[in-house]
């Protein structure tokens, strides 16, 4: 069985389809996690910052376009689904509320409910099942977990990035619909979890900075772990620990090309490898982090071959840190010819 999770860009008006069209072509994909609603365009606000924002200020306009994205997404895509009434319900919640994790998490719930309807599978309320105490209590997530899902013969739909606690809703950092996918395939023993975004797996590189950067096609769940330790946002550090522990290999793929292989993290060893570089301006001068998984003497020797010149240098274990005067997009390209000789095809 699979937990096949979904993120905020799947999960808009013209992208809806090509969810539906997954996990219809593979039975096995029995447990679906999805986000709020993401961006459509450049300049669009994520649901969860429009939530979060309403909160805080009291701006009927943000409340307003959480529902336009709602009332779209049911409309575009001809679902059956009461979205005014669920929205005035939402609404009459979120005066009440005194927390903001009870309304930030309101964006998850609704695309849950939605995407339940679409796929006529079974909705299952995150806060019901994911539960916390001081922290996240995983005995009693998976023993929930179990007992609700145990019954659902066709498939069930929950919103990711919050869970329950006595004292209401309780989210996870930024990121925490993957916690939320790890979790179910964890407590249900599920043999793998797939996370469906609008790239196909991990680029070493930011496809802004460097043409055509190459994809990571196999990782490690170790390797994963320094990637998160040294900024990377790409997987919830907790996601990672939680699916080592068990053995459950996670693919990450793109909704766009879902046929693509993507990128597969698990326990198996995987080749030495530029793991992810980036570049930023900060201040006058640009910051650049090489992060690697060969050894720091085979990083050094390659760093030697660049032509890139650079006022300062920090090695840590499996990062490089590289200050310079250069302009990021020239850094970013003189890096990647230099350490994506040793990138994993």
């Amino acid at each position: 069985m699979i937990v096949t999770k979904f993120g905020g860009t799947a999960i808009t008006p013209r992208n809806l389809h090509r969810v539906k069209e997954i996990v219809e072509s593979d039975e096995n994909r029995k447990l679906v996690v999805v986000s709020a609603i993401g961006k459509t365009h450049e300049t669009d606000v994520k649901t969860t910052d429009l939530l979060i924002d309403f909160f805080q200020s009291g701006k009927l306009d943000c409340w307003q376009k959480v529902c336009n994205k709602y009332e779209q997404l049911v409309f575009y895509n001809k679902i059956g689904f009461d979205v005014e009434k669920s929205l005035q319900e939402a609404f009459l919640r979120i005066q009440k509320a005194r927390r903001v994790d009870d309304v930030a998490s309101i964006g998850e719930e609704l695309s849950a409910k939605i995407v339940a309807k679409y796929l006529n599978f079974d909705y299952v309320e995150a806060e019901n099942v994911i539960l916390f105490d001081e922290k996240l209590s995983i005995l009693k997530t998976a023993k929930m977990l179990k007992s609700t899902i145990k019954n659902i013969k066709k498939g069930s739909v929950l919103g990711g990035f919050y869970g329950g606690s006595k004292t209401g809703r309780k989210l996870f950092e930024r990121g925490g619909s993957d916690v939320s996918a790890s979790l179910c395939a964890t407590a249900l023993n599920f043999d793998m979890v797939e996370n469906f975004v609008d790239v196909s797996g991990f680029c070493v590189a930011s496809p802004k900075q460097v043409f055509a950067p190459k994809t990571i096609r196999c990782i490690s769940f170790d390797d994963a772990t320094i990637l998160t330790k040294f900024g990377a946002t790409v997987l919830h550090p907790t996601c990672i620990t939680l699916l080592k522990r068990k053995n459950i290999p996670l693919s990450v793929k793109s909704f766009y090309n879902p046929y693509d292989q993507g990128t597969i993290i698990s326990n198996e060893s995987a080749p030495k490898q530029l793991l992810g570089l980036s570049a930023k301006q900060i201040g006058n001068k640009v910051v650049a982090k090489v992060v690697f998984s060969y050894s720091p003497q085979d990083a050094l020797n390659l760093l030697s071959k660049t032509n890139l010149p650079f006022d300062k240098i920090k090695l840590e274990k499996n990062c490089l840190t590289i200050e310079t005067q250069e302009k990021c997009d020239v850094v970013a390209n003189y890096l990647y010819n230099t350490f994506a000789v040793d990138t994993a095809s």
